[in-house]
C-alpha cells in the first residue's frame, strides 16, 4: 500500500487543456466523461467524434450530456451523442454473434456473419478478434465449462 495521497482531478484551465488534449487525441478514454460543443458549427459531439476539429476558442466543454442540450444546439450527426456509443454498439453485435456461434456450435459463415451482425465480413472478423480476443472459429472450438463473454472494449 502507498501512502501517497490521491492526487485531485486538475480544475480550472488545465483541466480544460487536459480535456482539450483528449478531444485532439481523440483518446477512447473520454467517452462519457465530457462532451464538447462548437459555437461556429452549432453542435455538440462526443470527444471521440470523427468530425475536423474546432479552433479550441470556439470550444465548449461540458461534464454531462444534459449540459451539452442545454445550449441549444444540435446533436452531431456524425458522432451522434445522443445514443449509444460505436464501441458500445459494436461490443452488442460481436456479442450476439458470440451467442449465435454458442447456439450453432460452429463459427458463422461470412454470409451468416453479415446477416447476424449487418457488419461486412471483414469488419464482422477484425471486431471480433478485438472484443473477443479470438477467431469465430477459435469461439466455437474453446472449451464449454463457463463461456467467456466478449471483452468489455476495445483492448
Amino acid at each position: 500500500m502507498s501512502s501517497f495521497p490521491a492526487l485531485a482531478a486538475p480544475d480550472g484551465p488545465a483541466r480544460r487543456q487536459n480535456r482539450l488534449a483528449q478531444l485532439y487525441r481523440r483518446d477512447p478514454g473520454a467517452e462519457g466523461r465530457f462532451w464538447y460543443s462548437v459555437i461556429t458549427t452549432g453542435v455538440y459531439c462526443r470527444p471521440t467524434c470523427p468530425s475536423r476539429h474546432a479552433r479550441s476558442e470556439n470550444i465548449r466543454l461540458h461534464d454531462t450530456l444534459a449540459e451539452a442540450r442545454a445550449t441549444g444546439f444540435r446533436p452531431c450527426g456524425r458522432c451522434r451523442p445522443e445514443e449509444p456509443s460505436l464501441a458500445d454498439r459494436q461490443r452488442v453485435q460481436i456479442d450476439i454473434a458470440c451467442r449465435q456461434i454458442d447456439r450453432m456450435g460452429r463459427a458463422l459463415t461470412p454470409y451468416e456473419a453479415t446477416e447476424t451482425t449487418g457488419l461486412s465480413a471483414s469488419q464482422f472478423y477484425k471486431l471480433f478478434r478485438r472484443f473477443t480476443g479470438t477467431t469465430p472459429s477459435g469461439w466455437a472450438r474453446r472449451e464449454t465449462g463457463s463461456p467467456p463473454s466478449p471483452r468489455s472494449g476495445p483492448q
